[in-house]
């Protein structure tokens, strides 16, 4: 139900479809600059994470890691926003390891400032 949702338009699910319909308590948002603090901070079951990377921007090594660490941990699908190559552009070893652990991933092309705060009110 979130991703029909307007501050996730348009969006497309770009791994984990056997787990969409995970259950959603809580939002949200993930700037951390290492794994342990990223999953510390925001690995709560039934929680959606929106996150730019921007703490480990080119370093998607970090980024599975945070990946598989939150999906461990229960969290219900992970947000990408600010993909500057448009909707598909997070990076494919990120995406992969989504599918591979069941966490619904969701890239988006958005820049505008106000959508942490439309997503968590929509979302809450």
């Amino acid at each position: 139900d979130c991703l029909s949702l307007e501050s996730f338009s348009p969006s497309i699910l770009a791994a984990g479809k056997r787990n969409i319909g995970n259950r959603v308590r809580s939002v949200s948002v993930m700037d951390a600059a290492n794994v342990e603090t990223a999953i510390k901070n925001n690995g709560v079951r039934e929680q959606i994470v929106l996150t730019s990377f921007y703490g480990m921007t080119g370093k998607e090594k970090l980024q599975c890691e945070v990946v598989k660490g939150l999906a461990k941990e229960g969290v219900s699908a992970l947000v990408i926003f600010h993909v500057e190559k448009g909707l598909t552009g997070a990076d494919s070893e990120v995406i992969e390891t989504a599918e591979q652990v069941g966490l619904p991933l969701t890239p988006l092309n958005r820049s505008w400032t106000n959508f942490y705060t439309a997503t968590i009110l929509k979302t809450a």
